[in-house]
């Protein structure tokens, strides 16, 4: 027989059991607060239904605040027939820019079915807004605290009631809520309703209706003209060692107020370690030895701010590089005190670690390797030079262990072992060097951490603590360049707080119309001496020979183009914003284009750089470089209507909202306390409403920072939702761009469309198939026409509608009015080649019609053709007839040939003779 205790056990576990249960209840009974505590319907919305909204699961649903509209967001209904009234629920869910979701809160002692009821009604009107078979707002869920009940729009009983004291934990009905009302579950169903819209339907491009990739990505000639003089000039225009950095500051410098204000005191702060002389010295006198006293205790303060850290401040390709070379070739130069007391160690920081372990031996290295390449005599191979950096260490070691040893065979081992030892302390070699340097050369070293800028905010504020330690570690001047936006955002806080602010110097971009023109005339001057005319290929390869030095009336006249057309010089500044570089860069390339006609150059020729070069030329120069179709990703421009096959519903409007969204904000002070800089989850919080995608969002965030559309406080290749961005020049240029039709011709090559046909129409446009030609003013209307059409359709189709459920919301969708305004301003401007247009396609080359003669010359028969046309016939399209077997008013038969512009009528080929 079984002992007592089994028995015992089991007793004790039920009751165990049935005391944890009931702990549970007194628990979960208070899951988001206590039935006591629901009076009021305020109470029911923000103590209960908010709370279980916004509560991690398994608790509540996971919705995050921005997914639950409120009632003052929520546009109101008019609902019921027999008694109807202005409706709005208390809460609606918004997932991916659909309503998917009503809640209802009511205080305790209203019926929640009555409710139910005119719930489905207001969800009935919402989804009468979306298309056909789309109905998003689908669930149901209605709580008076004491009962709470969910159900679907499209059935009038709910499937889930339950009471207050079931809202706990592992409850199978409040299980079966949160199933139902989860943000994952309802997640799951907007990805449905994307899915059936999108359907089976394929997307192409206009471009890749042409053929293969070769074809799709040709390129005319390029201007050799261009390409010669960059490639001659490179190390004017972009240059890359000490040696050029030289030639450009001291033959092609372009000046500043302001930086000329900033020369006086670095120069001030240099002087401040030059070697001592009689003039630093105190006179010490044996009867008053107080003034000895003072000059050395103003010493002891002034030692810590002697060796100082300027920071150079400035965007990226701002000039800061530039400036220190004017500093080290002409600045210093032309002072009689400092221009052989100075040696200027100048690192590029573009290849330095990222690694607090790694940098400061890293930057020690540098330095040495620097020196020994400034300071030939700094041999390690000398035995004098070792024993000359070495001498304190050996001196030490002779008066001290090698007494012991004497002057034999271990006596020079010893000391080998000592200068290894030495050598291999690259701290104390660093020490060592700058003091033979400052004895032997008698001069200071200046350590520039040049490019550091470059890097990311990470790097930067980590390189201003090393060079922190730098300077006051081996005594020495540091300058280091630093990036605008982040010295901006970091400036109030660690380790920047502790800059000393007359050591801060922001460097301003020249003017880059005024550096390209102080480079050119540098160049032109280089050039004067040549003798030998030179042959250049230009577009169809066309050769033509130009006399010595001509060629610069080319480079002229672009200059003098660029300066005239405001809408191209805008482009210029906005492209390049503050960097000076990319600008330069943009130039050459600009100059190489095969867009630039051979029009262009014998304009250019004749008028000896005086011709301006028409916009349009400009212009497709700039959008497709030397490309023949437009790439959104080759161009520095950008395509705002591009979009991705991949996603889940193709987005082409993501990128207009993102930097509309950010240029109304741009006068709006951030978390930062920076006008203009907001958080990314600020920006996908807002743009998620309008039915954007979180993750298309974020990529397409990357995509404009990467291509300087967007600023952030770093360079980074992914935006974490934690960054700080704002609209840069740039993203402004390209809302402008909005209204410009060459940029929208550009841009309808580019965009992915759902119907073929279309596609297929705009690529035998830019192809040559139909129409004037791929770049003529009558294919960019119908071209662009194409394209808005499209995606105002695509947009009422696809996209969520967001507008006409969120109540007082200032920010929609983008409605390409803007877009239409440009077509529609350039038809007119364009209507005599549209009429042009419409009679070709009335009577297209190859139509047979019938005409009747007007007019009699010895060259040929004027024809009216249908009474609506007037047609020619010259006398080698008469086949076996002359003019003169014709007489006005006689029948003919004839075949189209084409139009001809200059003459306003058809060319006609005559087939028979009524």
């Amino acid at each position: 027989m079984m002992p007592f205790e089994p028995v015992g056990l089991k007793v004790v576990v039920m009751r165990f059991l049935c005391a944890i249960g009931k702990l549970n209840r007194r628990i979960y009974m208070s899951l988001f607060c206590e039935l006591k505590d629901l009076i009021t319907e305020s109470d029911v919305e923000q103590k209960f239904i908010y709370q279980f909204l916004v509560s991690k699961y398994p608790m509540g649903c996971s919705y995050d605040p921005i997914n639950i509209l409120t009632k003052h967001k929520i546009t109101p209904f008019i609902i019921g027939k027999s008694k109807p009234k202005n409706y709005f629920p208390d809460y609606l869910i918004n997932l991916n820019g659909y309503p998917v979701m009503i809640i209802e809160a009511k205080n305790p002692d209203i019926n929640v079915y009555e409710v139910f009821s005119e719930a489905r009604l207001y969800a009935s009107e919402v989804n009468s807004k979306f298309p056909h078979n789309i109905n998003p707002c689908k669930k149901i869920i209605v709580s008076n605290g004491n009962t709470t009940i969910a159900g679907f729009y499209d059935h009038e009983n709910p499937i889930i009631s339950i009471s207050f004291v079931d809202i706990t934990i592992g409850n199978i009905e409040y299980s079966k809520l949160i199933s139902f009302a989860s943000k994952d579950n309802l997640l799951s169903y907007c990805d449905s309703i994307i899915k059936t819209l999108k359907g089976d339907a394929k997307y192409y491009k206009p471009v890749g209706q042409i053929g293969g990739k070769k074809a799709q990505n040709s390129e005319l000639k390029e201007n050799s003209f261009g390409r010669t003089i960059s490639l001659n000039y490179n190390n004017i225009f972009i240059p890359e060692n000490e040696s050029e950095y030289e030639i450009v500051v001291k033959n092609a410098y372009v000046d500043s107020k302001l930086r000329e204000h900033h020369v006086e005191p670095i120069l001030k702060t240099i002087r401040s370690i030059r070697l001592p002389s009689n003039d630093d010295s105190t006179p010490i006198s044996s009867i008053d030895i107080k003034p000895f006293f003072n000059g050395l205790g103003n010493y002891v303060k002034q030692k810590d701010k002697k060796y100082s850290l300027i920071l150079l401040i400035g965007s990226v390709g701002s000039g800061k590089t530039t400036f220190v070379r004017y500093l080290k070739s002409i600045a210093i130069t032309k002072q009689p005190d400092l221009n052989n007391s100075v040696s200027w160690i100048i690192l590029n920081m573009n290849s330095a670690p990222f690694s607090v372990d790694l940098i400061y031996n890293w930057l020690i290295e540098s330095v040495i390797e620097k020196i020994q390449s400034e300071f030939p005599e700094c041999d390690f191979g000398n035995n004098d030079f070792l024993s000359s950096i070495y001498n304190n260490e050996i001196h030490e070691f002779e008066n001290g262990l090698g007494q012991f040893i004497g002057s034999g065979d271990e006596y020079l081992k010893q000391l080998f072992l000592l200068i290894k030892e030495s050598m291999q302390n690259k701290n104390l070699t660093l020490k060592r060097l700058l003091q033979y340097i400052n004895q032997s050369a008698k001069k200071e070293c200046i350590v520039v951490l040049d490019n550091v800028d470059n890097r990311s905010p990470e790097f930067q504020l980590l390189m201003f603590q090393v060079a922190q330690w730098f300077r006051s570690q081996y005594s020495c001047l540091v300058m280091l360049p630093m990036r605008d936006t982040t010295y901006n955002l970091h400036r109030s806080l660690p380790p920047l707080d502790t800059v000393i602010k007359d050591l801060v110097f922001r460097i301003d971009p020249p003017d880059l119309l005024t550096v390209l023109q102080s480079r050119l005339k540098y160049i032109f001057w280089l050039e004067k001496n040549a003798h030998k005319s030179k042959s250049f290929i230009l577009e169809h390869g066309m050769e033509v020979t130009i006399k010595p030095n001509q060629h610069m009336d080319y480079f002229k006249s672009v200059l003098n183009s660029i300066r005239q057309d405001n809408r191209i010089k805008n482009i210029f500044y906005s492209i390049t914003g503050r960097n000076i570089r990319s600008g330069i860069e943009l130039f050459i390339d600009f100059c190489k284009s095969g867009h630039l006609s051979a029009e262009d150059f014998f304009a250019i020729k004749a008028t000896k750089g005086e011709y301006v070069i028409p916009h349009y030329n400009m212009m497709n120069a700039i959008l497709r470089g030397n490309r023949v179709f437009y790439s959104d990703i080759d161009s520095k421009i950008k395509n705002l209507f591009s979009s991705d096959y991949n996603d889940n519903l193709v987005d082409p409007f993501v990128r207009i909202d993102i930097l509309i969204w950010l240029n109304k904000m741009s006068n709006i002070m951030g978390p930062s306390g920076v006008k203009g800089f907001h958080k990314a989850d600020n920006i996908i919080e807002k743009l998620m409403l309008l039915g954007h995608d979180e993750v298309v969002i974020l990529r397409e965030l990357s995509i404009l920072t990467n291509n300087n559309l967007v600023i952030t406080e770093g360079q980074l290749d992914d935006i974490e939702k934690s960054d700080l961005l704002r609209i840069s020049q740039f993203g402004v240029l390209h809302l402008h761009l909005l209204s410009n039709i060459t940029y929208l011709t550009a841009c309808s090559e580019d965009v992915l469309y759902r119907n073929l046909e279309i596609a297929k129409s705009i690529s035998d446009r830019i192809t040559g198939c139909e129409g004037d030609g791929p770049l003529s003013k009558t294919t960019a209307i119908y071209n662009v026409e194409d394209m808005l059409n499209y995606l105002n359709e695509y947009k009422n189709k696809f996209m969520p509608i967001s507008s006409k459920v969120i109540h007082s919301y200032d920010f929609e969708i983008y409605d390409l009015k803007e877009c239409f305004n440009a077509l529609e301003t350039f038809k007119l401007q364009s209507r005599d080649l549209l009429c042009i247009d419409d009679k070709i396609k009335k009577y297209p080359a190859g139509s047979i019609k019938e005409c009747i003669v007007t007019y009699i010359k010895e060259f040929g028969i004027f024809v009216s053709i249908d009474f609506e046309e007037e047609g020619f016939i010259p006398q080698k399209n008469l086949k076996k007839y002359n003019v003169e077997d014709f007489q006005i008013t006689d029948i003919v038969i004839g075949k189209v040939i084409s139009y001809r512009k200059e003459h306003k009528r058809f060319e006609i080929e005559l087939i028979e003779r009524k």
